[in-house]
């Protein structure tokens, strides 16, 4: 009887500290944050999906940000790069005529979120290149009259993935675009798309730890569920 008795009080604590780790569809929408020098630099971790994340990490005004792949097993995570993933970033392009010659560019996400930051250049015929002024009351990128412009440019994606996406005004001087970008990036002109190696993090608590010499031994905790 006092066998049973220890047992039943022992099994319990057995149990708690084999607990099993976090289910792969727990994990997805979560993001993970890491603070540094005061809150100046952050870097932060999302789960797109169940298999694919999206990384960013930076100080005050500049980031650098990759995205790719992520695997499970038990409580270690493999994280893997793949720029591909992302390859067609824009897709939905929508023009139409409004008042007036002045060019407007409108930038979105998929969900509809505008981005505020995303940078919009316009090449002049002069040959310049002018950066477009963001109208926060209507949510518009407002550029110089198309008489003097030659071709816009989405210079937020061109500096991350290093080839041109350029925008025909033919159509109309209001112009719409859907970009298909990790959700917590904000399309900032001064993210740099980045390569990484493979990496590893390991689930502790609510925190996911490296275990590897190479990166910081700081624990990303998590502060979207």
């Amino acid at each position: 009887m006092f066998a049973v008795y220890t047992a039943l009080l022992i099994c319990p604590v057995l149990l708690a500290s084999f607990k099993s780790p976090l289910n792969k569809n727990k994990l997805v929408g979560g993001l993970f944050e890491r603070m540094e020098f005061g809150g100046l630099c952050t870097r932060n971790l999302y789960f797109i999906n169940d298999s694919i994340y999206s990384f960013e990490g930076g100080c005050e005004a500049s980031s650098r940000y990759h995205f790719g792949t992520w695997k499970q097993k038990r409580d270690t995570f493999t994280f893997t790069c793949d720029t591909a993933i992302f390859l067609n970033p824009v897709i939905r392009i929508k023009a139409r005529k409004v008042k007036g010659d002045s060019i407007n560019v409108q930038v979105r996400n998929e969900k509809g979120v505008v981005f505020q930051y995303f940078q919009v250049a316009v090449r002049m015929k002069n040959g310049g290149v002018r950066l477009l002024k963001y109208n926060e009351k209507d949510s518009i990128h407002v550029g110089p009259s198309l008489s003097v412009s030659e071709s816009l440019r989405l210079y937020s994606l061109e500096k991350g993935y290093k080839r041109p996406f350029i925008l025909s005004t033919d159509k109309g001087n209001f112009i719409d675009v859907t970009v298909r970008i990790p959700p917590n990036l904000n399309g900032s002109g001064n993210s740099i798309l980045n390569y990484v190696a493979p990496f590893k993090l390991v689930l502790r608590g609510d925190s996911l730890v490296s275990i590897e010499a190479q990166l910081e031994p700081s624990a990303f905790n998590r502060i979207i569920p």
